[in-house]
């Protein structure tokens, strides 16, 4: 259960020799590994995104003690919980936990994994909106296993707990749709980086680059036009990789993910999905 992974206290002394004024704490599901950087399914309903350095300290539980391990022994589908500088997204400490919790599925090859806002119920058929921007329907039947993300803790929960505005994350069959499992966010998805309670989030395809102002439109509501500057953190999301990208890697077409103030619609994080990937809009 991760509820024993946050409570172990020795992972906070593994960094008692860093400046940790700066420091995030983050816990979750790994989903992957590209070369020395780490993308956390976070169970805030986060995507993470955190770089292995050479002071990077590997720890892993073991019974009621922790044991010293090392960047190689990370494998995506572990649950793990890592301190890293808010600063420039540097791991501090990364700790394996024993088990997977309760959100993380043991399932077969053909189960596929989706986040993001659940905007429909029907019966028991919930229709999602990935953080893709994709519309994902799927299945609950009685053997589906619904739990809900509190704080740090996932306990179980009911059909019946799912409201269509929560961010969910589930794993269904890609060949019959059918969920296996769906866990209720404890908050709605929220960017890396600076706690910025003007933020607000957008997923959709880039229709318009004029000057430094993109415009993006979502799959739900209308355009949104956010305006990006120097301090713009701007990541390509490849198929087995995460690094980072720049103002010009931006085209018409793509799938994005931003972050930006609703104050002035100040972009400060973009995220590119397959950036190599140009849609073309809808007729």
């Amino acid at each position: 259960m991760l509820a024993g992974l946050i409570c172990t206290p020795l992972m906070p002394s593994a960094m008692a020799d860093t400046n940790t004024k700066n420091a995030v704490r983050v816990a979750g599901t790994l989903t992957r590994i590209g070369g020395k950087i780490l993308t956390i399914a976070s169970t805030e309903g986060k995507d993470i995104t955190i770089t292995c350095g050479d002071t990077t300290k590997f720890s892993r539980e073991a019974d009621k003690a922790l044991v010293p391990a090392k960047f190689a022994d990370l494998q995506a589908g572990q649950q793990i919980r890592s301190y890293y500088s808010k600063v420039d997204n540097i791991a501090f400490a990364v700790l394996i936990a024993k088990a997977p919790a309760v959100s993380t599925v043991s399932a077969p090859r053909n189960t596929v994994r989706v986040t993001g806002k659940l905007a429909r119920i029907s019966g028991k058929t919930l229709t999602i909106i990935s953080s893709e921007g994709r519309n994902v329907t799927i299945t609950c039947p009685e053997t589906t296993k619904i739990s809900r993300e509190t704080g740090n803790q996932v306990t179980a929960a009911r059909f019946e707990d799912l409201q269509a505005g929560q961010q969910v994350l589930s794993y269904y069959s890609k060949s019959n749709n059918v969920a296996s499992a769906v866990v209720i966010a404890s908050s709605p998805a929220t960017p890396p980086g600076p706690d910025t309670r003007n933020a607000k989030r957008i997923a959709g395809r880039l229709t318009r680059i004029n000057g430094k102002a993109i415009t993006i439109a979502p799959v739900e509501g209308e355009d949104v036009t956010i305006t990006c500057g120097e301090s713009t953190k701007i990541t390509l999301e490849l198929d087995k990789a995460v690094k980072p990208g720049k103002f010009g890697d931006l085209q018409i077409g793509q799938q994005l993910r931003a972050y930006y103030f609703k104050s002035d619609n100040g972009a400060f994080a973009i995220f590119i999905a397959n950036p190599h990937a140009v849609l073309k809009p809808k007729k």
